[in-house]
């Protein structure tokens, strides 16, 4: 039996696929930076000193005690979220299209009809291992930083030491847990293409054929 499917359209299938992917990896991959990633160096806001005393016999003077620093914002959600969304995307996009360049498509094949199963769930998982590699290189090269103002006397006597209310987790080497969490999407994904009837062939040709 020959199935064929207009090459355009198994084409954009493969594009909305990957492209779908690397939008939710691109999500993923600003949560785990924003709370999974080793923090760097704080940045302390500065505040004004405050008001000087009256005078007093013509001098003017006053004292500021500096006595810890208190965390009042986390990692700013801008510009990281559009870099995360816009890079992940275009990264799939492009991936999406070289696939197409060398000829592989998304098939929609009867049950059980013979046909790859396996090569999309592999290149889903290889895609999202490597795009969890990415994002845990970028947390090294640009790593994410909370703001702190200094903390000065009189505090609160009733709330000395104030509790911050940051969210952060720490996940372990961030190269295992988010290439593991890309594979696991990309399987999550491929699998449900799989329980579509959708699988993978490769052509040369203007329309797509696969023969059983």
């Amino acid at each position: 039996m020959r199935l064929t499917i207009p090459r355009e359209r198994s084409a954009a299938s493969v594009i909305l696929v990957f492209t779908g992917l690397g939008a939710l990896l691109s999500v993923l991959g600003l949560l785990a930076w924003r709370y999974a990633t080793p923090l760097g160096n704080p940045v302390h806001v500065g505040i004004p000193p405050p008001p000087p005393p009256p005078m007093d016999d013509g001098k003017i003077g006053y004292i500021y005690i500096i006595d810890g620093y208190t965390y009042i914002d986390g990692p700013h959600w801008f510009p990281a979220t559009v870099w995360f969304l816009v890079v992940g995307t275009a990264i799939a996009f492009m991936t999406a299209a070289l696939l197409i360049r060398t000829g592989w498509r998304l098939v929609h094949a009867a049950p059980g009809e013979p046909g790859e199963r396996w090569p999309i769930v592999a290149a889903l998982s290889a895609f999202g291992g490597l795009f969890g590699l990415a994002v845990s290189i970028a947390g090294r090269a640009a790593q994410p930083r909370i703001y702190s103002v200094v903390q000065s006397e009189p505090r609160d006597p009733q709330n000395p030491y104030p509790d911050s209310n940051l969210i952060h987790y720490d996940m372990g080497p961030t190269w295992v847990m988010f290439t593991g969490v890309g594979v696991a999407a990309g399987l999550i994904v491929g699998s449900m293409l799989l329980l579509a009837n959708l699988r993978a062939a490769h052509t040369d040709g203007g329309a797509q054929e696969s023969t059983s």
